[in-house]
């Protein structure tokens, strides 16, 4: 006979058990090498540890654990085909019915539970998203390069390590129960293996891998039939100085760099052949320069279950200089039909790349009204801050509710809204001060926002201020009177 025994701990108890009181037990039951499974600590494992062993004897342990002991035996054939019987007469039963129309959900543990939502990346976005997390009482880990990162306050556990170092994106993805990211530059094979273990990543490894490097990406855009501008992409800069004088290229157009650009950094209009000098020297695009009317953007939100939201279009208004948002507007002040078609094409957008958490899609809008993609992020973007103040789901929100698979909120506009990007004014670097806040702070539906960054340096995204009114035009002037009084300067 196969005896199988049960060691439960009794949890009136200290809820510890270590190996050497494990070992004692064991021997005083004298397993030997008959014993068809080891045991397994209980640290490790929810489930009662079972050894199957050649004894029929009822031992007492002490008072911290009971034993029990199941006697199985072989069933008889007679005994076999009884119960088959049994159970081939219950499948034949007529199922019950239910009027209940209700779609079946998941248990939710996300709240006030041991569940880690993991965070790679600890800037101003993943601060933001912690907002939300502190408000349904989840808890998160945050991993980021920098000790003075702007997550570290408001994050329940801070790991300092290097985003793109493999060791360092597993060792910190394998202790948290769902992961994602607020800065496309993470250790995408990192991601893959802890896919393949069973950590859920989202946005996955493979959405990823096709938005990581910018050539991928609008080559993935022109196998997918996503309108985009023409481009070539070059191996490095050697190669785009061939192709110019060859007349491949005809100037002007758009260089941009395939891999490590972000805030308006990475990207140049090349006017002439001397504004190649000063560009880095790796694999890059050639992007025809598009006569266009307006930068638009729209975030889509979407969940494991395929549930698709989009948030209205909002127009965005470029620094001359530093290529950076100035500001951003909701709604974009664009014809009707253009926005349906906006929102039309980052749905397909989203839908091929079949992400999960929200896709910033950003286009122009040619001078013929055409949509043209130029670029996308997946997460929270600049162009959504607005949605904090002005939404009635605001994207951080929305980015927890989709990687979690909760139903995803109102993307509708409460109020109009515009933000205004607060960046370090040139000939500052140093410690930041925030001059003349307490002007803006006295003014109709301001709010500002400010990151957490000790330090500034010329158009360093330091900020950002949300205008909300019912009237738009009323709410830029507002946004415009914020942009002259505030200054992000140094002590």
């Amino acid at each position: 006979m196969a005896v199988t025994v049960l060691l439960i701990q009794n949890y009136n108890k200290e809820n510890k058990i270590n190996k050497r009181v494990h070992r004692y037990f064991l021997e005083k039951l004298k397993i030997t090498d008959n014993r068809k499974q080891t045991f397994h600590d209980s640290r490790f494992t929810s489930h009662d540890s079972q050894i199957h062993l050649l004894t029929n004897s009822h031992i007492h342990l002490s008072p911290f654990y009971y034993l029990c002991i199941q006697i199985k035996r072989r069933a008889t054939s007679d005994e076999r085909r009884a119960t088959n019987d049994e159970r081939r007469a219950k499948s034949e039963e007529p199922k019950k019915t239910t009027t209940d129309n209700r779609q079946p959900t998941t248990d939710m543990n996300y709240f006030s539970t041991n569940f880690t939502l993991g965070i790679l990346g600890g800037g101003q976005l993943g601060k933001m998203m912690l907002y939300e997390t502190r408000k349904w009482d989840i808890r998160t880990s945050v991993l980021d390069p920098s000790a003075e990162a702007p997550c570290r306050i408001a994050t329940d556990n801070f790991v300092q390590g290097d985003l793109m170092d493999y060791e360092t994106v597993y060792n910190f993805g394998k202790k948290v129960d769902v992961l994602t990211f607020e800065i496309e530059g993470v250790n995408i094979e990192a991601l893959e293996k802890l896919e393949n273990e069973g950590v859920k990543v989202y946005p996955s490894a493979a959405t990823l891998r096709n938005i990581q490097d910018k050539g991928i990406q609008k080559q993935f855009y022109k196998e997918h039939q996503i309108p985009t501008s023409p481009f070539k992409v070059y191996k490095d800069k050697n190669d785009l100085n061939e192709a110019i004088v060859r007349k491949e290229l005809h100037f002007p157009f758009v260089w941009k760099s395939c891999t490590g650009g972000y805030d308006g950094k990475g990207v140049s209009i090349i006017r002439e052949a001397e504004d190649v000098i000063p560009l880095s020297n790796g694999a890059c695009i050639a992007e025809k320069l598009i006569p266009f009317k307006n930068e638009l953007a729209v975030i889509v939100a979407r969940n494991p279950k395929g549930e698709v939201k989009t948030y209205p279009v909002v127009e965005m208004e470029f620094h001359p200089e530093a290529n950076q948002v100035e500001y951003v507007i909701c709604p974009a002040r664009i014809d009707e039909a253009v926005a349906a078609k906006a929102r039309a094409v980052a749905t397909k957008v989203s839908e091929a790349f079949k992400h999960v958490g929200l896709l910033a899609v950003e286009m122009f809008q040619t001078e013929n009204d055409e949509i043209l993609v130029n670029e996308v992020a997946p997460r929270p973007h600049n162009s959504g801050h607005y949605s904090i103040e002005a939404s009635y789901t605001n994207q951080f929100e929305q980015q927890i509710r989709a990687i979690l698979d909760l139903p995803l909120g109102n993307t509708d506009s409460k109020v109009g809204g515009i933000m205004v990007n607060l960046v370090g004014a040139e000939g500052h670097t140093g410690p930041v001060i925030y001059k003349n806040i307490e002007k803006i702070l006295k003014m109709e539906g301001v709010t500002p926002h400010i990151y957490g960054k000790k330090e500034t340096r010329p158009f360093r995204k330091m900020g950002h201020v949300t205008i909300v009114n019912k009237d738009l035009s009323k709410a830029r002037k507002i946004a415009e009177e914020v942009k002259k009084t505030i200054e992000v300067i140094s002590k």
